[in-house]
């Protein structure tokens, strides 16, 4: 834009003296926001400016999502060591681990998809003017939803771990297994909430 060019050299010109902004008042806020982005994320400010805040986010929500995604690995090689054993177990008992593994994975694939897709938009917004206004385009909104799916899903593996406790079921290796993914996937979805994203769409 001109005006805001305008302004940055005419005070890299003279730091001292302030720039004359009578420009601004002729540019709409349609201008400054376009129509349909996502600017009210707590995270894209801090991200903006690289707070420790920010670095703290991040650190974090990788340390989460390591611990839930180790799901991956350890229950496929449950698998494998359970084709070569097989050991029988109540339809109830088998059900509830079904069911409880399937929210964990589809909990891991989500974030993923939501890490990949929020890594680009970010690049988009860097590459674009929206970076100076903390937003993200229109088109990563339909994306935005995951955070609440994954809240859902979150919620669900609580269930499950209360469940199998209080039941008894599962081996204890299983259930301390289990709670310690599930508390991370829960865990991850409160950084999201500090973060903003939880709240993006509304």
């Amino acid at each position: 834009d001109l005006c805001i060019n305008g302004i940055m050299l005419d005070f890299l010109n003279d730091p001292l003296t302030a720039p004359d902004g009578n420009c601004l008042q002729t540019i709409t806020p349609s201008e400054f926001v376009p129509a349909g982005a996502v600017s009210n994320i707590s995270f894209m400010q801090e991200f903006n400016q690289l707070t420790t805040r920010f670095w703290w986010q991040i650190g974090l929500a990788t340390f989460f999502l390591l611990g839930v995604l180790s799901a991956f690995f350890i229950w496929f090689g449950h698998w494998i060591i359970r084709l070569l054993k097989p050991s029988p177990a109540e339809n109830q008992e088998r059900y509830a681990r079904w069911l409880g593994r399937s929210l964990i994975l589809a909990f891991g694939l989500l974030a993923i998809l939501f890490v990949a897709a929020m890594l680009y938009f970010i690049w988009n917004a860097i590459d674009s003017t929206l970076i100076n206004i903390s937003a993200l385009s229109a088109t990563a909104v339909p994306f935005l939803i995951i955070p609440l799916l994954l809240l859902l899903l979150a919620m669900g593996s609580l269930v499950i771990m209360l469940t199998v406790w209080l039941k008894g079921q599962w081996s204890i290796w299983e259930r301390l297994y289990y709670s310690f993914v599930s508390l991370f996937a829960v865990s991850y979805v409160v950084v999201l909430g500090v973060g903003g994203w939880l709240t993006a769409l509304f």
